[in-house]
């Protein structure tokens, strides 16, 4: 009985960065700038071969407090499918390249904005913060 319990929990610690719809409303509001977007598999998530996994890595800035500094973010999210059903459990918010898009900064994380519902009930993902750094324009 206690190991059920822990799974989810558990569960929980490996994925930090899945946020909650209620969560979304946390956080400091911002402008994300993307620069660039990287799709790969992410064969290291579903080693159990019951889900595929997508990792999603996008690197961007929004202003700094300096008006001549910018933070420089490299962020990833790793969406989840179970197989052979194909339902996400774990979505990612699809974004573009030479775009800008409003965000929640979070301790670790950047969540973005979207009035889009995950779809079949998947919990969306923030996108976790890999790096940052501040530098001039």
């Amino acid at each position: 009985m206690r190991f059920k319990l822990l799974l989810p929990i558990t569960a929980m610690l490996l994925i930090p960065s899945v946020i909650l719809a209620d969560d979304a409303q946390q956080g400091i509001k911002a402008v994300l700038h993307v620069t660039s977007v990287k799709q790969e598999e992410a064969p290291d998530w579903c080693t159990t071969g019951k889900c595929l996994a997508t990792r999603f890595v996008v690197e961007g800035y929004r202003a700094a407090k300096s008006p001549n500094e910018v933070i420089r973010y490299v962020l990833e999210c790793v969406e989840v499918m179970t197989t052979p059903d194909g339902k996400i459990t774990v979505a990612c918010v699809r974004v573009q390249a030479d775009e800008d898009y409003e965000v929640r900064m979070l301790a670790d994380a950047i969540l973005f904005q979207t009035t889009d519902p995950p779809k079949d009930g998947a919990v969306r993902s923030a996108y976790g913060i890999k790096s940052q750094r501040e530098e001039k324009k």
